[in-house]
């Protein structure tokens, strides 16, 4: 895969919880980091830390991702870490999910590495005025939103509302995943299955674009 996105002319890749357990069984983070470096690989995401809001055993599996996470994130020189809304308990937006969330920011932020909450029409966190609210309300500079196209969209945002509601400094991370007008099955295969090339599709990714570019957005496009 880092060969192929290399070859591509991508500058960026972004290595999953599950690759990166499987590929630290036959490799150290020094040579991943020579890997990435061998295909051109500049700006590397990791993802998705879930839970990072919960306690007990939930919350010790957490802790264990959060901690392998953060210490690849900072031997890779990681430029951002993404963190997942919540699927299952109650929406977030509590004092505690604040709390969790800007602790969270301020020891990966120690690190030098951003966290990036991604908003997605999956979770309890589809809203975009929520996700916003919340992330102002965090109010860590090393917190920001990581904003895809396709879950903007199938959560009913427009491109009026992002520019309403937006502020360049809430977004740390930016992507582009096209789809059909309407959800084909159930909304996690149309999201897991069905994902179109931008462009391809009816989410009105040239708007999508135009519009995060008049914010000001002058970052990576993943």
């Amino acid at each position: 895969r880092l060969a192929a996105a290399g070859a591509a002319g991508w500058d960026g890749f972004s290595l999953g919880l599950a690759d990166l357990r499987a590929v630290l069984e036959t490799a150290s983070i020094s040579e991943v980091r020579g890997m990435l470096d061998a295909h051109g690989i500049d700006l590397i995401q990791l993802e998705l830390l879930n839970g990072w809001w919960a306690d007990g055993a939930a919350g010790a599996r957490a802790d264990a991702d959060r901690s392998l996470l953060l210490d690849a994130a900072a031997a890779l020189d990681a430029t951002v870490i993404k963190v997942a809304a919540d699927t299952l308990g109650p929406d977030i937006g509590e004092p505690r999910h604040v709390r969790e969330l800007d602790r969270l920011a301020a020891e990966a932020g120690s690190r030098g590495i951003p966290v990036a909450l991604e908003p997605t029409a999956i979770s309890n966190l589809s809203d975009l005025a929520a996700a916003v609210g919340f992330i102002r309300a965090v109010d860590n500079p090393f917190a920001g939103l990581c904003l895809d196209l396709w879950h903007l969209r199938r959560s009913g945002t427009t491109n009026e509302q992002l520019a309403a509601l937006l502020s360049i400094s809430d977004v740390l991370v930016v992507e582009l995943a096209d789809g059909a007008g309407g959800v084909v099955g159930s909304l996690a295969d149309d999201n897991l299955e069905r994902r179109l090339p931008p462009g391809e599709g009816a989410l009105d990714a040239p708007g999508f674009v135009a519009t995060m570019h008049d914010l000001g957005w002058r970052g990576p496009w993943g």
